[in-house]
């Protein structure tokens, strides 16, 4: 299967079947992003762990959730989807650092964009690319390269508007109070302070991605999200299929317990109670 085009991906209908979410996660797949990762991930991924989630917030109303890291939002539906039959959900914020997207199309010739004008795909009628996977490396990659960027440049000057779109599954696409968000996990947002019941951060806060000092401040601002009374939850879904994770609450003093563990427990989880100490350490009460 080839990439398929963006307009038929994210101009689709949000009532998917399993042969256009299979075309779906070959679209992500193959979607090089401006930092050099894909929007790759898999469904039904942590099963027990929304699950979990759910049964700890049973019959709130209300719940405000932040996913953050959530790639193509393909597991948030599945988090979403699980917690609507247990809560009552008031707002769920997927949060990504390439959240949103546009598109702009001139006849056969579509060029899709992120949201600082790079281009992440070309695509002619039916055939579609994405930025090559070795950019630089080789004289064709290369070629390639400068061509996509080309046909950008060429739809801009032209004067041919672009068309906002989430850069999300259509199962959350279509789904009821959501709300998509570029954010950096290392950059604070002042607003989210305190405002949630549930904060997930997935497979994102990992060791073999980030320095201790990074992890250290993103978990900062990802335990700030939290409300008082609130579950945070950090996990890391291993090859084998099986998820290493850890919900903590918010405790009124500030500092964090350990609610339930999954598998070994998540990696980062020593970080999350050194930073809040059991009195509470930097993080004032809410």
């Amino acid at each position: 299967m080839g990439m398929p085009p963006a307009k038929d991906v994210l101009l689709g209908s949000t009532k998917v079947d399993e042969r256009q979410l299979a075309r779906e996660e070959e679209f992500f797949r193959r979607l090089k992003l401006q930092n050099g990762t894909y929007k790759t991930t898999a469904r039904n991924r942590m099963p027990e762990l929304d699950l979990a989630c759910a049964e700890l917030l049973r019959g709130t109303v209300g719940v405000r959730i932040l996913d953050m890291g959530v790639s193509s939002g393909v597991t948030t539906a599945d988090l979403l989807q699980v917690m609507a039959q247990y809560t009552d959900i008031g707002e769920m914020v997927a949060a990504d650092l390439t959240a949103h997207a546009s598109l702009r199309q001139l006849g056969a010739l579509g060029v899709l964009y992120d949201e600082s004008g790079y281009v992440l795909q070309v695509a002619v009628g039916g055939n579609a690319r994405g930025r090559p996977h070795d950019a630089g490396k080789s004289v064709q990659s290369q070629s390639v390269d400068l061509c996509m960027r080309g046909a950008g440049r060429l739809l801009q000057w032209l004067g041919v508007p672009p068309v906002p779109l989430p850069l999300m599954s259509a199962r959350l696409r279509g789904a009821h109070a959501v709300r998509f968000v570029s954010q950096d996990v290392f950059v604070r947002n002042a607003g989210w302070e305190g405002h949630f019941d549930l904060v997930r951060v997935a497979n994102l806060l990992n060791r073999a991605y980030f320095s201790e000092a990074q992890l250290q401040q993103a978990l900062a601002h990802a335990i700030e999200y939290v409300k008082p009374m609130g579950y945070l939850l950090v996990n890391r879904s291993t090859d084998d299929g099986f998820n290493h994770g850890t919900i903590l609450q918010r405790q009124p003093q500030g500092h964090l317990s350990v609610v339930q563990r999954f598998g070994s427990g998540s990696e980062v989880e020593a970080l999350m109670v050194a930073a809040t100490g059991a009195g509470g350490g930097s993080f004032a009460p809410l």
